[in-house]
């Protein structure tokens, strides 16, 4: 499968490669080669994790440029956000029905969870680049 050589990439905050990702980095990188489609870096547009102008904010303050797919007709590539209490802390990517990569942290890497567990089935939105 396509994504299979991604879960072995790092995570490396503020991460834009192959060397290392963060969750932005790693959506940024898999839309690039899989999906030829080009999102902005925003490495500048925060400044760590789990400060008020993280990357949360940048995620929340990005996304809304994209189309929103109703829960039932995202498709591989599409974008998986995850939100807590109405603002998107966290992205992935859809990789088949049901199922999305994402940078998780550095103890944990990159994984492939299901989007529809009860850890995020009422907290995922899909949008479209």
């Amino acid at each position: 499968m396509w994504w299979d050589k991604y879960q072995s990439i790092p995570f490396v905050e503020y991460g834009r490669g192959v060397s290392g990702c963060d969750c932005w980095g790693l959506a940024r990188l898999i839309e690039r080669e899989e999906f030829n489609k080009n999102l902005p870096s925003y490495i500048d547009s925060y400044n760590g994790y789990g400060r008020s102008n993280g990357i949360p904010q940048a995620i929340s303050d990005n996304v809304k440029n994209y189309v929103p797919i109703k829960y039932g007709l995202e498709s591989s590539g599409d974008l998986v956000l995850i939100s807590v209490s109405g603002l998107f802390v966290h992205i992935g990517v859809v990789t088949e029905l049901g199922s999305f990569i994402h940078s998780v942290s550095e103890e944990v890497g990159v994984l492939i969870e299901s989007y529809k567990s009860f850890k995020y089935r009422n907290r995922v939105e899909f949008c479209r680049v």
